[in-house]
């Protein structure tokens, strides 16, 4: 006969898997214990690429169809957009003694042993394409025009092979076409009392290209660029682009207000030549 210990021992072992299944079960039906909520993934703030020429000719081609229209231009979007061009120009060689004010070119020194390379801004100070009535007094107003926007390239479009003499009427070479009406361009504001300091006398860009050991430098075969870098501003009345227009069949001329902070030359494969740049305390 088992004594009462023993059947006591026997009833625990019994019994034990009994406890612990029934703990499991009330464990796995309790609720689960709060996770703490995921952390987001910092927000990240995506800056605007500068305006390219594309993208800088295509919105003043916008302006110029809004004040054809009869509207007034509002280019909010390009307020405070940082903009990089290249301006090809000298794309068929030198440029005679004299030309437009507010296009680069190149010409050949006397001696025909140099090259300068040149930009004089345009002076709309009076007027021009970027005044409007009810202005502010401006110390002076630096033009830049944007040569054949028609082009979204930076570079000189391909030139055609001079037309022989007898092609024309009487033995004659046909008369060049004229150039297209500049319409596009850039306008840099001097508010009157402004700062002048570091300010060039006659606000030209130049740049004299030597070559070798006193030989002359070879003529460029695609021409010479022009780089502008900046920032669209705004005229007193607060919008970024003026246009106007002479008539309703005349493309109408507009004009970005912009800041600059880097003038300069280079060749068509980007090598840099001269550079002036407003960091460098030279206004421009």
């Amino acid at each position: 006969m088992a004594k009462r210990s023993d059947l006591h021992k026997l009833a625990l072992l019994v019994l034990a898997p009994l406890s612990v299944a029934a703990c499991q079960r009330q464990e796995a039906g309790s609720d689960p214990a709060p996770q703490p909520a995921p952390t987001p993934p910092p927000a990240t703030t995506t800056l605007p690429t500068a305006l390219s020429r594309t993208d800088l000719v295509a919105a003043l081609a916008t302006a110029a169809s809004t004040h054809a229209a009869g509207g007034t231009p509002d280019g909010a979007a390009l307020a405070g957009r940082s903009f990089a061009l290249k301006l090809p120009f000298g794309c068929t060689g030198p440029a005679g003694a004299t030309g437009p004010d507010g296009l680069a070119a190149w010409r050949w020194s006397d001696d025909g042993r140099s090259q300068t390379l040149s930009l004089v801004p345009a002076d709309w100070t009076a007027g021009g394409p970027a005044g409007s009535a009810g202005d502010p007094p401006w110390d002076r107003v630096d033009g830049y025009w944007i040569s054949r926007p028609w082009l979204a390239t930076g570079g000189c479009p391909p030139v055609a092979a001079p037309v022989p003499p007898s092609d024309g009427p009487d033995g004659q070479p046909p008369a060049a076409l004229p150039a297209s009406p500049l319409t596009d361009g850039l306008a840099v504001i001097h508010p009157e009392g402004g700062s002048r300091l570091g300010r060039r006398a006659d606000n030209a860009y130049r740049h004299v290209l030597r070559g070798p050991e006193g030989r002359a430098p070879a003529a460029p075969a695609r021409g010479y660029r022009l780089v502008l870098e900046g920032r669209v501003t705004t005229f007193p009345d607060g919008r970024p682009v003026r246009c106007s227009a002479p008539g309703p069949d005349a493309r109408p001329t507009c004009i970005a207000a912009v800041s600059l902070d880097i003038v300069a030359f280079e060749t068509a494969d980007g090598v840099r030549l001269g550079e002036w740049r407003a960091d460098q305390g030279r206004s421009l």
